[in-house]
């Protein structure tokens, strides 16, 4: 039993059955295999969780319980099915996506590939202290290009790379 007032207290034998049923119906099983005890387990700690906010003048305590439950494992499984739909993705650096930020309508493949190392080329070609923050901003890195920014967008400039600087 557990109690957060004298009249308040909660049977956790009643719980567990109560999460059972919750757990069989959302499931759709008769029986639990292992995911629906692991769901069951999560329904009981949910159950715990949200007794305190239990409010007896808006309905009985095995409702409260129910709804409680039957939200709290939508959402669970929910979450399992985003995560299995999900489970082909492909990490993908920063610095591999950061030329599409060039992109400009009208140009194909090739034309971005070859802007792709112009811009490689041209940072190569930068002094080391312009070129690292160069790299950090390319690279994704929440930076920003402060006093940098007049002296490359000077050396894009002249490199025939101004359609491109913001």
């Amino acid at each position: 039993m557990i109690c957060h007032a004298p009249e308040l207290c909660l049977d956790l034998d009643r719980v567990q059955a109560i999460a059972h049923r919750q757990a069989c119906r959302l499931t759709g099983r008769k029986r639990l295999d292992e995911d629906g005890r692991d769901l069951r387990s999560e329904l009981v700690l949910a159950a715990l969780e949200r007794w305190p906010r239990y409010e007896p003048e808006r309905g009985r305590p095995t409702a409260f319980l129910a709804i409680s439950m039957a939200n709290h494992g939508r959402s669970v499984l929910r979450r399992q099915r985003a995560a299995k739909r999900g489970g082909n993705a492909v990490t993908v650096s920063v610095s591999d996506v950061a030329p599409s930020r060039l992109l400009v309508p009208g140009r194909s493949r090739e034309e971005l590939v070859d802007l792709a190392h112009d811009v490689r080329v041209a940072v190569e070609a930068l002094p080391p202290d312009l070129a690292s923050v160069c790299r950090e901003y390319l690279g994704g890195h929440r930076t920003t290009l402060g006093d940098a920014a007049p002296a490359l967008r000077e050396r894009f400039e002249s490199l025939g790379l101004k359609e491109y600087l913001p």
